[in-house]
């Protein structure tokens, strides 16, 4: 009886440690959210009848624009499971759903169903190259398809139109600290809403907390589901692909550390260091903002020039704005002819601030408070502006922290609306990424894999030079001296046919039939966490199509990138309905099946992914008053560099040609003066600069040209309301943020930041798509922070 009241007590000592370590396993493990807006969950099966044994809901993220579409799939026994299951849900594009109808794939995504459960629920994410939202689903087993398991996703396809809005629109996602949103606790968002709008003074009474029924509803508007959403930690995804969808995320100081402690944080750091924006509200201090990211101490110098330009700009801006209150004051108060006032013609209230009426009065008097209130934001002066608001980079992203202020919350609006500048092309997906899978562009031609997929011009010369020379004068002479020159109706032919043989069997032969590959890996390197992005350009040429496909990481996001022979998007819509493969979604990997890479093409593919904990560039200095300061460098990101640059944190630069991956090894640098150290950079660029195999002219006609769209990315670099920071050396976003960073600091600018190295080295091994690809001028690139830099006396 002792032994077993022991074992009891034992027992429930135990239950309650595991009670009580429940948030901490819940963070090893929390759930993979998705971010609103949702489309309609779909149930299967699809009838009441039910033999099927299991009842399955399919939730999707709209995702209007390319990219990536979050799915969660819960299967529920309607018992429990009595052996092991394995269904497959297959997702294809809708014709009616998604356009163009010929950039349609097909998805796998594998469900396993254990002997003795209840429950399975999983979280993918699958890759689209079009616009909508329709999908057509079905299950399949043991590769049959299930009865009433036949399921429909239909939204309306978005315009080409509303896709450019969307491209252009600042779209924010607000993450609560509690679990589930509450519209009544949130702050107020209206600053954010009318960021790009000419409101400045906000009304209390219109706040979140006062109206909350209100705001409920102005956000599930079609306008304003997907400019703006609203998440609570409960539904934070897991993957940085979930916030994809998104440009910015805003989420307080306090909301931010209980990301940490729920198993969310990474994610989030993912998204900005792969490009993404997050700006930090409600930040107690500098130090706390700096320390929440691992963020550089001081703001550098090129960020605080950045700044104060921006802030300059924006209260220019406002200024523009008060001119119009000034004007539309001073017509409303013109009396007509009776003696009353007249309202404005054309005027229009933004929906979150509209007054009771619209009388002329209440014209006036909004014009006044607005006027008033802008007169207040213009009399702060730019300095406060700048020195309240924190801003550094992170990767490829940008962190800001400010302190909102809740009693004068117009103030808001400005600080917005400086974000909005500084945040510049990554407010747009496509020019975050640096491609367009849907019709792609002419600068596919700049990576290809060179000597193949091209007629060999030299050897065919060659080869029709002797066929000439034979037939003519060696043939003919020698069958007219044997006086059979009848012959010649049958040798000619012969030689023809054999030349013809000749030419296509060495063009099949000189390409191979193996698999050859050109790969630009771009790795940036946070030397603060050890963690790493990466962006892979990647062109594939196989001589016989790859029976197992290609096989990408489970993290990845994937593109593809065409070679722009669609010519306009236009003509690409009004192609037939195509399929151009299938992907099967597992939780270890990306499976495109070999339709994505045909024989004797070159197809090209943009990738990025995160990585975690790959180590980093640490440099030690020792400074003596004999031989003055000398630096070794230690390496531990498991690769070896080469032509490695470094910029201490003191700005001195330093190289050294070959850095092998030993952590415990130093190795000895030598300073360069600022001269050499901007031809080492630009060498090191200029190396493997991506350069056009392939000049194309097109002369259009401009009145055509203005008719179709023939590169987007292009346009939406050329969009005027759009806040592109065009004071910058180079002033369009062609191939994405990576590549921007390396474009201007390596070649335009030739200076590396204070703390950043550069470097090159060979590409890594799990880059590689198709075993046993053959690698042609390819480069890895490895830049970023240093991970310390330690001065010695």
């Amino acid at each position: 009886m002792k032994w077993s009241a022991l074992m009891i007590v034992i027992a429930a000592l135990v239950s309650v440690a595991l009670l009580s370590l429940g948030p901490v396993f819940g963070q090893a493990t929390p759930r993979d959210g998705l971010l609103p807006p949702l489309c309609e969950a779909v149930t299967i099966p699809t009838t009441k009848n039910n033999t099927l044994g299991f009842v399955a809901s399919v939730t999707l993220a709209e995702r209007d624009l390319v990219g990536t579409v979050p799915v969660r799939i819960v299967v529920r026994s309607t018992t429990t499971f009595p052996a092991d299951r394995e269904l497959v849900f297959r997702f294809a594009s809708s014709v009616n759903g998604q356009a163009p109808v010929a950039n349609g794939l097909e998805m796998d995504v594998p469900v396993s169903l254990l002997e003795g459960t209840k429950q399975s629920d999983i979280t993918r994410y699958l890759p689209k190259w079009s616009l909508g939202d329709g999908y057509d689903i079905r299950v399949l087993e043991d590769a049959r398809f299930l009865e009433n398991c036949d399921a429909k996703i239909e939204n309306e396809i978005v315009s080409r139109r509303d896709a450019m809005l969307a491209e252009y629109a600042l779209n924010w996602t607000y993450i609560a600290e509690s679990d589930q949103v509450k519209i009544e606790t949130l702050p107020d968002i209206r600053s954010l809403v009318l960021v790009r709008g000419q409101v400045i003074a906000l009304d209390p009474s219109r706040a979140p907390k006062e109206q909350p029924q209100y705001w409920d509803m102005f956000l599930q508007t079609s306008r304003n589901r997907h400019l703006a959403s609203i998440v609570g930690q409960a539904n934070l995804p897991t993957d940085w692909r979930g916030y994809l969808g998104t440009d910015l995320i805003v989420i307080s100081q306090a909301g931010l550390e209980i990301t940490k402690t729920n198993g969310h944080f990474q994610a989030i750091r993912d998204f900005v260091l792969s490009g993404g924006t997050i700006a930090i509200t409600e930040t107690s201090s500098e130090a706390v903002f700096v320390d929440l990211f691992g963020l550089a101490e001081q703001t550098p110098s090129e960020l605080t020039a950045v700044k104060e330009r921006e802030t300059a700009y924006t209260l220019d801006e406002l200024k523009n704005i008060r001119s119009t209150y000034e004007q539309g004051i001073a017509q409303l108060l013109k009396p007509n002819r009776s003696g009353s006032l007249e309202t404005l013609p054309g005027f229009s209230w933004n929906s979150a601030e509209r007054p009771i009426d619209d009388s002329a009065q209440a014209q006036l008097e909004w014009f006044q408070t607005q006027n008033q209130e802008m007169g207040r934001v213009l009399g702060v002066g730019h300095r406060k502006w700048i020195d309240e608001l924190q801003v550094r980079r992170l990767g490829m992203g940008m962190v800001f922290g400010f302190a909102p202020s809740v009693d004068d919350p117009f103030k808001n609006v400005v600080y917005w609306k400086i974000i909005d500048r500084i945040v510049s092309h990554r407010a747009s997906p496509t020019l975050r990424r640096g491609v367009d899978p849907i019709l792609g562009d002419r600068r596919f031609f700049r990576w290809t894999v060179p000597g193949v997929a091209q007629p060999p011009v030299y050897t065919f010369m060659g080869l029709l030079t002797l066929f000439v020379i034979l037939v003519g004068p060696v043939a003919y002479r020698m069958t007219a001296r044997r006086g059979r020159s009848y012959l010649m109706f049958l040798i000619a032919p012969v030689l023809a046919i054999v030349t013809t043989v000749t030419m296509f069997a060495y063009g099949i032969v000189a390409d191979g039939f193996g698999t050859s590959a050109r790969v630009r890996q771009l790795t940036w390197v946070d030397g603060a966490s050890g963690d790493a992005s990466e962006r892979i350009q990647s062109t594939y040429f196989a001589g016989l199509r790859p029976s197992e496909g290609l096989s990408f990481g489970p993290t990845s996001e994937v593109m593809r990138y065409p070679d722009g022979s669609a010519e306009s998007l236009e003509k690409l819509e009004s192609r037939p309905p195509e399929i151009l493969g299938r992907i099967t979604l597992t939780e270890n990997s990306q499976q495109f099946d070999s339709s994505f890479l045909p024989s004797r093409q070159q197809r090209q593919f943009v990738v990025h992914r995160p990585r975690h904990d790959i180590g980093g560039v640490s440099i030690h200095v020792q400074n003596s008053d004999d031989v003055g300061s000398t630096a070794s460098v230690s390496n531990d990101l498991g690769m070896n560099l080469r032509g490695l640059v470094i910029r201490d944190s003191t700005g001195k630069y330093w190289q050294a040609e070959r850095v092998e991956s030993d952590p415990r090894r130093l190795t000895l640098m030598l300073p360069l003066t600022s001269k050499e150290a901007s031809q080492a950079i630009s060498d090191l660029y200029n190396e493997f600069r991506p350069i056009d195999l392939v000049v194309t002219s097109r002369k259009r006609n401009a009145n055509r040209s203005r008719r179709y769209t023939n590169d987007l990315v292009t346009t939406i670099n050329e969009a005027k309301d759009f806040p592109l920071d065009r004071s910058s050396t180079y002033q369009n976003v062609l191939d994405g943020s990576f590549e921007f960073w390396l474009n201007e600091t390596l070649k335009l600018q030739a200076e590396l930041p204070k703390s950043h190295f550069v470097a090159i080295s060979d590409v890594s091994k799990d880059v590689i798509v198709v075993e046993g690809t053959q690698l042609v001028d390819s480069v890895r690139y490895v830049f970023g922070t240093l991970r310390n830099v330690e001065q010695a006396p």
